[in-house]
């Protein structure tokens, strides 16, 4: 798993937790946020992408969106940003998180959590580059985050955080594993029924490590449990909450004694048993053929039966479509959504988290052909029992890296240096956001509170509302 250089991770680069709400009793309860928040990193713990409750972007006025504010960081900003009750919070790679005003872009509070230096890496420094997740603990409103590094403040430790939202204090830190095997936080976090699950990677293969799933106490950061899966997780797992079943997307090569690289894997959350996993057959598989985006769940009527679903992208460029009660028994269906390669930059593969609305599948990637014309990336809204396009749609500004993101009518896409907002029923271009500064959009863009954010790996997030 080639993190630097030949994938700086996006989505790995970009992944986040569930936020749950507790009582003062220390009970859990579902996890909450406000109809038009979003509030972890691909909308929900299902990975939908999906932000149901907020239309004031539509259809209708996308092609009005214009800058209302951009914030600055000292270094990329790869993590999908957080929006909840007028704040935007998100993460760049000094190492910080920020709070933001949603209405004016002023900085609420800043809080270092760390960064990691690797002399043999391009760029050398990276940091808070997974998503947080927002939540309640009684009364206090939480960012579940994960970070740390081997700088001062990360102590030379990944760790996990529970930050109070309101004023960025620090309410616990639980220390996961020493940088020095070059252990990493590209994963985002994952919360459920009073647990938060982190998941470990390599910063850079300097060396590749063993990485594990970590299962922590949400109110006092204990740990409570963990499981090695082999290769590094530089994507983000996603949770069946109707079973408890958590789907994590393997990278390579193996590790820790498992044969779980270049899988999907399933566990059951309770205590990190693994149930099942598929692998990457050697034919489609390769040298560096990560699973590294986020499990998308999603249901389907194939031969007059409902099924539910899971389905996930890889560096061969295949999306894969599986029966979440038996994914050993390997996909229904599979899909080449992008030219296969170990080079996601480039345009390789697919690392971008898919969408679902209830209806279609949307899907992103890299380079491909669409009606004969070569594209930078590609954008395919997909039938669920199939895998056939509905329509396609060709980015010519760049590779799709990121996780794309929805509201209802409309889809918001980060390609090359261009956010694109499209008409989800037809695959209609409505609006094109350039940056300024010419830098790339590898992070996920995220809708809520009537606002479309977009994190550049120059170091800004902008703010794009309709007039």
């Amino acid at each position: 798993m080639k993190l630097w250089k030949r994938y700086v991770p996006v989505a790995a680069v970009a992944t986040v937790l569930a936020g749950g709400l507790w009582a003062a009793s220390g009970q859990a309860a579902s996890a909450q946020a406000g109809g038009a928040d979003w509030a972890q990193y691909t909308y929900n713990d299902a990975g939908s992408g999906l932000n149901a409750g907020d239309m004031t972007i539509n259809a209708g006025n996308a092609a009005t969106l214009h800058a209302t504010w951009v914030a600055h960081s000292g270094r990329a900003a790869s993590a999908q940003p957080l929006v909840v009750g007028g704040v935007a919070y998100w993460g760049s790679w000094d190492g910080n998180l920020h709070a933001t005003s949603l209405a004016s872009g002023a900085t609420l509070w800043t809080r270092a959590i760390g960064t990691t230096t690797c002399g043999k890496c391009s760029p050398k420094v990276a940091g808070a580059a997974a998503t947080p997740a927002y939540g309640e603990i009684g009364s206090t409103p939480v960012l579940w985050a994960f970070g740390g590094g081997n700088d001062t403040v990360g102590g030379g430790q990944v760790a996990a955080f529970a930050i109070n939202a309101s004023t960025g204090a620090i309410i616990w830190r639980t220390n996961i594993v020493a940088v020095g095997g070059d252990t990493f936080a590209w994963s985002s976090v994952r919360v459920l029924g009073g647990s938060v699950y982190v998941s470990t990677s390599s910063l850079a293969d300097q060396p590749v490590i063993a990485a594990r799933v970590y299962k922590l106490d949400a109110m006092t950061g204990a740990l409570q449990t963990s499981v090695s899966v082999g290769g590094g997780i530089f994507g983000t797992p996603t949770i069946d909450t109707a079973t408890g079943d958590m789907y994590v997307p393997g990278g390579g090569p193996s590790g820790g004694g498992t044969n779980l690289a270049f899988s999907l894997i399933e566990l059951r959350t309770s205590d990190l048993a693994v149930l099942a996993h598929w692998t990457v057959p050697a034919s489609q598989r390769l040298a560096d053929g990560d699973f590294g985006s986020v499990p998308t769940l999603f249901t389907a009527t194939i031969g007059g039966k409902a099924r539910q679903l899971v389905g996930l992208g890889n560096k061969n460029g295949i999306f894969y479509a599986w029966d979440r009660t038996n994914i050993a028994a390997g996909p229904v269906w599979e899909d080449q959504v992008a030219v296969s390669g170990d080079n996601p930059q480039g345009g390789n593969g697919t690392l971008s988290p898919a969408v679902w609305d209830g209806s279609t599948l949307y899907v992103a990637g890299g380079s491909t052909k669409i009606g004969g014309k070569s594209c930078a990336g590609g954008v395919r809204a997909l039938n669920p029992a199939t895998g056939a396009s509905k329509w396609q749609f060709c980015a010519t500004t760049g590779h799709v890296l990121g996780a794309i993101a929805a509201a209802p009518g409309v889809i918001a896409v980060p390609a090359g240096p261009d956010v694109l907002v499209l008409n989800a029923t037809s695959g209609k271009q409505l609006f094109a956001y350039k940056n300024p500064s010419g830098a790339q959009y590898w992070g996920a863009p995220s809708i809520g509170d009537g606002h479309l954010l977009a994190p550049g790996m120059d170091g800004t997030v902008t703010a794009l509302a309709p007039r």
